[in-house]
């Protein structure tokens, strides 16, 4: 297996904590495995570019679910929601041009 394929599952690995424990606990195994041949496969089809589209929905789902969950279990559902918020934001503001209010 390639170094960046084995490189690629091994931060996968390492990031599954911050989704929500009902999930990883049931379905972390499957995660790991369906992550582990859509990186197999988009470097046979594309190296780079297919593995930084994986990387870019995996940074997607990090956003919009990990990253509320850890909030959520750190410092509750009402400080999670607005960290939740603020991030969202953030990103919006970032990625989509025109996002944002000062013009």
């Amino acid at each position: 297996m390639p170094k960046l394929v084995e490189a690629s599952v091994a931060v996968y690995r390492f990031l599954l904590p911050v989704f929500p424990r009902e999930l990883t606990n049931e379905f972390a195994d499957s995660m790991l495995a369906t992550f582990e041949q859509q990186v197999r496969e988009a470097w046979r089809g594309s190296s780079f570019a297919g593995l930084a589209a994986i990387w870019l929905q995996i940074a997607k789902e990090v956003v919009t679910i990990g990253l509320p969950n850890l909030a959520v279990s750190l410092m509750g559902p009402a400080l999670a929601l607005l960290a939740s918020s603020v991030i969202y934001g953030a990103v919006l503001w970032a990625v989509v041009p025109g996002s944002h209010c000062m013009k």
